[in-house]
C-alpha cells in the first residue's frame, strides 16, 4: 500500500469523518460529529498496546534485550516500535479525552479520526466553532489536529489547521510559542501532563488570531509577476541538468502561476493578485494537483507530511519577502 492510512486486512480503513471531510473522504462517514468514544469506535481504534519483553536469536538460544521493551498492539500483535523500558504507552483512548472537555461545552466538534502506518501515528480533527473571514468573500474553517503515536518516535501534540472553504485547501500550523506549545512526552505521568495540556490548548485559539492577521496583511500585498517569480524560485529553485532547468520544476512553477493569475478561486477580494493569494496557489497545488496518481497519499502529505511543509516554507517566505510579521 503506497499511503499511510492503516487498512485492515478486512478492506476497512482505521478512519472516520463526519458528514463532509475536512482534507479526505475517507474511511467511515458519519452524518454528525462524534464523542472521542464514538469516534474511537467508528474509526476502528478502539484496541489498546501493551509493552512487552524482546529477545534476540543467538544460535539455538533466545537472549532478552537489555533496556528495550517493544509496543505491540493487543488486537492483532503488530509490533508498532521499539522503546526504553520507562516509556509508557497512552492509549488511545487516552490521549483523544485531552479534548473532550472542550467538546462538553460546545468549543470542539470532533469531525475526523485515524491512524497511519498500522497505529504507530494517530490522529483526532476537531472543529472549533466560530469561521473567520480574512475578506467579506473568503472563510476559513478552524481546526485543531491532535496528534499521537505508538512507535517511540510520536509524541502526542495539538496543532491548528485552518481550510479556506471556498476551495478546501488547508493550512497547517504548528504552534511556535513555546508558551502555547503543547507536547506530552510519553513518560509515566503523561495523564498528569495532559490534564495540564488541556489548559494549554486555549492557547490554540491565540495563535489561530494571529495567523488570521497575517493571512490579512498579506491580502493586502498586491504581487506583480517578477515578485512571483522570485518567490517560486525560492520555494522551488530550478535545478540545472544538462545545461537546462529541470522540466518537473518548471512544471510547477507554470501550474502555481496558472492557479494565482486564472483560478477562478483566486478572484476573492482577498486573493486576486495578493501576496495572499500566491500563498493559496501553493496550497491548492499542494492539496489538489501534488502527485496526481496519488490522491490519498498527497492528501495525507499535505497534512501530515512534506506538503504541510511546503505550504508553512511558502508563509514563512512570503512573510519574509514582504516584512509581514
Amino acid at each position: 500500500m503506497s499511503h499511510e492510512l492503516t487498512v485492515r486486512e478486512d478492506g476497512r480503513a482505521e478512519c472516520f469523518v463526519a458528514v463532509k471531510p475536512a482534507w479526505h473522504e475517507l474511511g467511515q462517514v458519519t452524518t454528525n460529529a462524534l464523542t472521542s468514544a464514538e469516534a474511537i469506535t467508528t474509526a476502528l481504534m478502539d484496541w489498546t498496546v501493551t509493552k512487552v519483553e524482546l529477545y534476540a536469536h543467538f544460535g539455538d538460544k533466545l537472549l532478552q534485550v537489555d533496556d528495550k521493551v517493544g509496543i505491540q498492539r493487543d488486537d492483532n500483535g503488530k509490533v508498532l516500535g521499539v522503546v526504553g523500558v520507562k516509556y509508557q504507552p497512552v492509549q488511545n483512548l487516552v490521549a483523544f479525552k485531552f479534548l473532550d472537555s472542550l467538546v462538553d461545552n460546545g468549543e470542539l466538534k470532533y469531525e475526523s479520526a485515524g491512524t497511519l502506518r498500522g497505529g504507530k501515528v494517530i490522529w483526532l480533527l476537531a472543529r472549533m466553532p466560530e469561521d473567520t473571514f480574512i475578506a467579506d468573500d473568503d472563510r476559513n474553517e478552524n481546526y485543531i489536529l491532535l496528534k499521537s503515536g505508538h512507535d517511540g518516535s510520536t509524541s502526542m501534540e495539538a496543532m491548528q489547521t485552518k481550510v479556506r472553504v471556498v476551495c478546501q485547501n488547508t493550512l497547517r500550523m504548528a504552534l511556535r510559542d513555546n508558551t502555547n506549545r503543547i507536547r506530552v512526552k510519553h513518560c509515566l505521568n503523561a495523564p498528569n501532563k495532559i490534564e495540564q495540556a488541556r489548559a494549554l490548548l486555549l492557547g490554540i485559539r491565540a495563535e489561530s488570531d494571529n495567523l488570521d492577521r497575517i493571512l490579512r496583511d498579506l491580502s493586502i500585498v498586491g504581487v506583480v509577476q517578477d515578485k512571483a517569480k522570485e518567490f517560486l524560485d525560492a520555494m522551488f529553485p530550478l535545478p540545472v541538468v544538462a545545461d537546462q532547468p529541470a522540466t518537473k520544476t518548471i512544471n510547477i512553477h507554470n501550474q502555481i502561476m496558472q492557479n494565482f493569475e486564472y483560478d477562478e478561486e483566486q478572484q476573492t477580494t482577498a486573493t486576486k493578485g495578493t501576496a495572499y493569494g500566491l500563498l493559496n496557489s501553493v496550497t491548492k497545488w499542494v492539496d489538489h494537483q501534488r502527485n496526481e496518481n496519488n490522491p490519498l497519499n498527497r492528501s495525507l502529505s499535505a497534512v501530515f507530511g512534506q506538503g504541510a511543509d511546503l505550504k508553512v516554507k511558502a508563509l514563512e517566505t512570503l512573510q519574509s519577502m514582504y516584512g509581514v510579521n
